[in-house]
């Protein structure tokens, strides 16, 4: 058996089904005689199997009930209704298509038609509570 299926199978028994991992490590051979290397297998396996090679019914209930959640997460939905939508992409004046000179237009400030006569004394009177007739 691969490394990388035991590494997975010890992964799922210590973080998955909450196996400690001293006991993850002693079980991960009897499970892998058992034929027993995946959550797929583990959650199509006899309850009495697992008892037998856990020796502890709440070890095994556990272990079985954590591999039948996450293989019933892996299955894809079959029923067309019950899909995700699709997530729509928001309409941005920052497209991948447009021009460096285009994307920096569009980041430009605003600019002002009013002279600067005109702001300071806007702004005086702001500063001494007149109101703002642009505001």
């Amino acid at each position: 058996m691969a490394s990388a299926q035991v590494q997975d199978l010890l992964r799922f028994l210590s973080q998955v089904a909450k196996v400690p991992l001293a006991v993850a490590l002693g079980k991960a051979g009897q499970l892998q005689k058992a034929n027993l290397t995946s959550p797929d297998q583990i959650a199509k396996a006899d309850l009495q199997v697992l008892q037998e090679i856990f020796q502890d019914n709440k070890v095994a209930k556990q272990v079985l009930n954590a591999a039948k959640r996450v293989s019933k997460k892996r299955e894809a939905p079959t029923d067309t209704a019950r899909e995700s939508p699709q997530k729509r992409k928001k309409a941005s004046a920052l497209d991948k298509s447009s021009t460096p000179f285009e994307t920096e237009a569009a980041l430009s400030l605003p600019s002002s038609s009013a002279s600067e006569d005109e702001l300071r004394t806007h702004f005086k009177q702001i500063k001494l509570g007149a109101g703002c007739s642009w505001c």
